[in-house]
Formats: C-alpha cells, sequence, structure tokens
C-alpha cells in the first residue's frame, strides 16, 4: 500500500471535502442525529454540547471530519454556524487562554477555506500580537468576530480529555478534576452566545462523571460502540 494512499483512507485530514464525504460510509445514524442537533442549534441561545466516546480508531476524527464538512458546505447549517476544526494533538495549549488562541487560529483557518480573505488576514494580524493580550482577550476575540460574521462557531475538539488535563489554571500537569479553569470553562459555555462544543475522547474521565465536578451532566455523551457487519463491508469497499 502506498504511503499516499494510506493518508487518503486513515488520516481523515488529509482528505479533501469530497473525499471526506464519499469514504464516510459508517456511523451514519449518528452523524444524521448530530446534523439535526445543529441544525436546531441557534445562532443565539442555550446549545448543548456533545462528547463522542470511543477508543482509538473507533471513528472519532472522522466523524468530528464529516461535521465540518457538513457545517461548511450544507446551506441549512452555514447559515448559522462555523466550523472550528482543531489538530488532533494540541501541545501548545498549557491553560485555558491558550485553548480560546488556539479556537482563534482555527478561526482564521475557516475563514480563510470560506474565502473570507480579509477577515482571517485582520484575525492573524491581531493572534500575532497576542504575547501583550490580557487574560481572557482570546475568547473575547474569538466572540466577537463570530459576531461580526453572524455564525455561531462550533469548536470540533479531537482528544479534548487530554487538552482538559493541559488547562489548568497554574500548569500543572497532574490531573485536577476540581480545577478552577473547568469551572471557568463550563460558565463560558453556559451563555447565550457561547461556542458549541463536540469533542472526542477515549474515556469519560471525572471532571465529566462525578457528581461535584465541573462538566457533570454537561456534555452528552455518545458512546462509539462496534460496526455491524453490514458497515464493516461498506468500509472494506472503500479500501
Amino acid at each position: 500500500m502506498s504511503t499516499a494512499f494510506s493518508h487518503h483512507h486513515y488520516n481523515p485530514d488529509w482528505q479533501d471535502d469530497e473525499s471526506s464525504i464519499a469514504n464516510f460510509v459508517a456511523r451514519l445514524d449518528l452523524f444524521e442525529f448530530m446534523r439535526s442537533e445543529l441544525i436546531r442549534a441557534p445562532r443565539e441561545g442555550s446549545v448543548q454540547h456533545y462528547l463522542l466516546v470511543g477508543v482509538r480508531g473507533m471513528g472519532k476524527t472522522t466523524l468530528l471530519k464529516r461535521l465540518s464538512v457538513a457545517i461548511r458546505r450544507d446551506e441549512d447549517l452555514k447559515d448559522h454556524l462555523i466550523a472550528l476544526s482543531f489538530p488532533e494533538e494540541l501541545y501548545q495549549v498549557k491553560n485555558l487562554d491558550d485553548f480560546w488562541w488556539a479556537a482563534c487560529e482555527a478561526l482564521a483557518d475557516a475563514l480563510d477555506r470560506i474565502e473570507k480573505t480579509d477577515l482571517a488576514d485582520r484575525l492573524s494580524s491581531l493572534l500575532d500580537r497576542k504575547g501583550n493580550a490580557e487574560s481572557r482577550e482570546g475568547f473575547k476575540l474569538l466572540l466577537h468576530t463570530c459576531a461580526e460574521l453572524g455564525l455561531r462557531p462550533v469548536l470540533l475538539v479531537d482528544n479534548l480529555d487530554l487538552v482538559f488535563n493541559r488547562i489548568d489554571k497554574a500548569g500543572r500537569k497532574l490531573k485536577d478534576p476540581h480545577s478552577p479553569a473547568y469551572w471557568e470553562l463550563r460558565e463560558a459555555l453556559s451563555t447565550k452566545t457561547s461556542p458549541i462544543v463536540i469533542g472526542g475522547s477515549v474515556r469519560l474521565s471525572e471532571p465529566f462523571t462525578d457528581y461535584d465536578k465541573a462538566f457533570y451532566d454537561f456534555f452528552i455523551p455518545k458512546r462509539l460502540g462496534k460496526l455491524s457487519l453490514e458497515e464493516v463491508r461498506q468500509v472494506l469497499d472503500r479500501l
């Protein structure tokens, strides 16, 4: 198998939009459910956040990529949403501020994709000067830019559990399910203009499951189990 062929089929980030659509042949029911939820999501108002839970190789990254394509191309989604796709590994994220700046970088990429080049250039220029920014300026910039667009951001974050382990305010590497940064993030995601978050995770960790933790009953988990025999056949037919 050639390297190009391997990348085409096994790394969703290497696929163009047409290939992503053509090769997405499994978990169609879950995709349609998520798509219908996003159609109903208001431009302003309360929204629901989701967590795709499954071990590596179960299709979380592929589903997130397919959702990003749908938001970018489908009229009933792109009229009120903009998809912000994050890299699979966010090594630069050490705290919550870093997370919001990463979201702004993803927004600049998304603006380039939809040919909003002037706004993308302006945002990139502001990002170049972020070293002198005050706390939470990235979050404010994200919301301000999306308000100017008239679109609500959908943050598609693979490995969200690993990101959460990084955003303790103190920058510690220790896992802290009581981290104040988690409560601050929950507050930021609870406003009428907050981003919608759809994340991927290999497990439901403490911040999501324990009654007294920040994200208890906040994300709706959607578990990615084994594929049906017919889905396996469909996937193999695409190889």
